[in-house]
């Protein structure tokens, strides 16, 4: 309750205005406002703009209440759609469990406590649970559970099929159907004498698919290379690094740096420059790789 009333003080006075700039407010001599709250407002991706919110203390409720599930699935994508949609059913479900159990089965554990149970040592705690209940009291519990049970399912039919619902109109949107991934296929397990770009893209000509083959790439198995490219990056800036210190202000050092290879403190001190150029070359790295494809 604390961090949401915090939040409803400190947003009207922390957002930016879309149409303002830093010249307009330089010129008018209004100090820029702080970007904290509603960032997307002013950069957002094309037309992905959020729904205004007032400058009010609860302003940002409205857009929260009355902003459907199509225009989010416009606007911020299929999973985050899944995501708050899988949020909004955890939410009543466990509200319509609350409201069955509590509504039923604590009036009977109340009930069957002080009216027929015979340990008066009860607390209040006790008098709410299903410690003492006895014969045929715990049918109740029960057939609650297979209430739940019920519930539980009928939650998860009626969103699986909203889910399948919003899929489908997810996959007939222009932003799918014209987006880069939506048009890319993989394939595998391509004959050896097709294993090329032209081979791929013959395959396709061949088969007079009615929409154009766009671009053709054959993904080849590089081994340990990225892991080998990593190393060498980082090779490179420490032989910078080191020079950099030895050449300081355009001098050379007195005395040439050195660095502990071998690891621990019983690694070999070797020069810092020599080693750094030697592990920095491609050779380095060329005995080092393992199987990659031509």
């Amino acid at each position: 309750m604390v961090t949401v009333l915090v939040f409803n003080v400190l947003r009207p006075n922390n957002k930016v205005s879309p149409a303002s700039s830093s010249s307009d407010h330089s010129r008018l001599n209004i100090p820029l406002p702080k970007i904290v709250y509603e960032p997307k407002v002013k950069y957002h991706v094309g037309d992905k703009k959020p729904p205004k919110i007032s400058d009010s203390v609860f302003g940002w409720l409205p857009p929260l209440i009355h902003t459907k599930e199509p225009e989010l699935l416009e606007k911020i994508g299929p999973d985050a759609v899944t995501f708050l949609r899988f949020l909004r059913m955890i939410r009543w479900m466990f509200t319509a469990i609350s409201i069955l159990c509590c509504g039923i089965l604590i009036p009977i554990n109340i009930y069957y406590n002080i009216k027929v149970s015979q340990n008066r040592s009860q607390n209040i705690l006790m008098l709410l649970t299903i410690r003492d209940v006895r014969g045929i009291w715990l049918w109740a519990h029960v057939a609650m559970t297979y209430i739940v049970t019920f519930v539980v399912f009928a939650f998860i039919y009626v969103h699986w099929n909203a889910m399948v619902r919003m899929r489908g109109a997810w996959f007939r949107s222009s932003e799918y159907t014209n987006s880069f991934y939506a048009r890319t296929l993989m394939i595998q397990g391509v004959p050896k004498k097709f294993q090329s770009d032209e081979g791929i893209r013959a395959i396709f000509q061949s088969m007079q698919i009615p929409y154009p083959t766009t671009s053709v790439h054959v993904g080849r198995r590089v081994g340990n290379l990225p892991d080998l490219v990593e190393r060498h990056n980082d090779a490179v800036r420490e032989l910078e690094h080191v020079l950099v210190a030895y050449l300081k202000d355009g001098k050379v050092g007195k005395k040439r740096p050195t660095v502990r290879i071998g690891g621990g403190c019983g690694g070999e001190k070797v020069d810092a420059i020599d080693y750094y150029t030697y592990v920095s070359t491609p050779m380095f790295y060329f005995h080092r790789s393992s199987s990659v494809d031509n």
